[in-house]
C-alpha cells in the first residue's frame, strides 16, 4: 500500500515522470482526433489500409500505455481514450501495442477494466485480420490464466 502511494503521488504525479504526462496526453488526443471524427474515419486510406502514423504519435500512445501500467489513477482516467484509439483507423502496430498493454493492465488493475470487457471482445470483430489475431491471442492468455472470465 505504501509503495503504491509513493508510486502514485511522488513518482508519477509530482515527480519527473509526471512532467511528461501532459504532452503525452495531448499528442494521444491529437492522434485520436486525427484518425477519427465523430466515430467515422477522417483520413482516407489507400487499398483499405490504415494511414501512416508518425513516430511521435506512435511513441506517445505507447508511453501512455506504459504510464497506465504503473498508475491506477492514470489507467482509470484514460481507458476511454485508449479504446477510442483502438476503434479508430490507426495503424495496426499501434493497435497491437495497445492490445498487449490491455493484457498487462488486466493483470495489474482488473477492477478498472471489468467494465470494458465487452470492448475487448469487440476487437474480435475488427476489420483487420492482424488486430483480430492479436486480440484473440491476448484474450486467450487472459482466459487461460483466470484473469478474464467468460460470461454468456
Amino acid at each position: 500500500m505504501m509503495l503504491q502511494k509513493i508510486t502514485e503521488d511522488k513518482l508519477i504525479q509530482e515527480g519527473l515522470l509526471g512532467k511528461f504526462l501532459e504532452p503525452i496526453l495531448n499528442i494521444a488526443h491529437a492522434a485520436n482526433r486525427r484518425y477519427t471524427v465523430n466515430g467515422a474515419p477522417q483520413i482516407k486510406a489507400l487499398n483499405n489500409q490504415a494511414p501512416e502514423i508518425c513516430i511521435l504519435e506512435r511513441s506517445a500512445i505507447l508511453a501512455l500505455c506504459k504510464f497506465m501500467c504503473v498508475s491506477q489513477k492514470i489507467c482509470a482516467e484514460n481507458l476511454t481514450l485508449i479504446f477510442e484509439i483502438l476503434h479508430s483507423r490507426i495503424d495496426f502496430g499501434v493497435k497491437a501495442n495497445i492490445i498487449i498493454s490491455l493484457g498487462d493492465l488486466f493483470n495489474r488493475f482488473p477492477n478498472c477494466l471489468n467494465e470494458h470487457t465487452n470492448d475487448i471482445f469487440t476487437l474480435l470483430h475488427d476489420e483487420q485480420n492482424h488486430v483480430r489475431r492479436q486480440a484473440l491471442m491476448v484474450i486467450t492468455h487472459l482466459v487461460l490464466n483466470d484473469m478474464l472470465k467468460l460470461k454468456g
